[in-house]
């Protein structure tokens, strides 16, 4: 938070660790990518009610990173940058160490490389059969009628399916 400071860039709460609100409510009101991705990560939380998880912590860290990373790198032309710019790779190289630890990366690497066989068909058809009323069916209507949807709405829409299809939480 510093460095944005310092840089003049706006400021991004994140969340208890500021002692601000959660960010999730923060970027409820934006109609951006970043939050729909932190929607559709929200949506692959395990426990829907209990705040935010370590990997959706990471991600929204990695999201903060990424935001001023491009003001940084867009900078880097200036040699008064280059130290910023070192420092800032050095973040993002820990931030996404945090986000394959916390999110259990390798985990889903196990998933998708087990849906290469007959069984792991078998059982991604036995889930989507039990989703469709529910999951799909959500994500069908929110496909269809994407304007009566916040970008926030259909990225955890979109987040819970890919959950339950893939066997996959966080």
């Amino acid at each position: 938070m510093e460095r944005r400071d310092r840089l003049g860039l706006p400021k991004i709460k994140m969340g208890h660790q500021v002692g601000g609100p959660v960010v999730g409510q923060n970027y409820k009101n934006l109609a951006s990518t970043t939050g729909w991705m932190l929607s559709l990560v929200g949506g692959l939380q395990y426990n829907q009610n209990g705040g935010t998880s370590s990997c959706y912590d990471a991600f929204e860290s990695a999201v903060i990173g990424l935001d001023t990373s491009s003001d940084i790198f867009a900078k880097l032309y200036i040699p008064a940058f280059w130290a910023e710019g070192q420092v800032q790779m050095q973040d993002l190289v820990s931030v996404s160490s945090a986000v394959f630890v916390d999110c259990n990366i390798d985990k889903m690497f196990g998933t998708m490389t087990h849906l290469a066989t007959v069984e792991g068909l078998s059982e991604l058809g036995g889930r989507a059969i039990g989703a469709w009323p529910y999951e799909i069916s959500t994500a069908i209507d929110t496909f269809s009628n994407s304007d009566n949807y916040t970008y926030q709405e259909s990225g955890y829409n979109y987040g819970r399916l890919i959950s339950v299809i893939l066997n996959f939480t966080i």
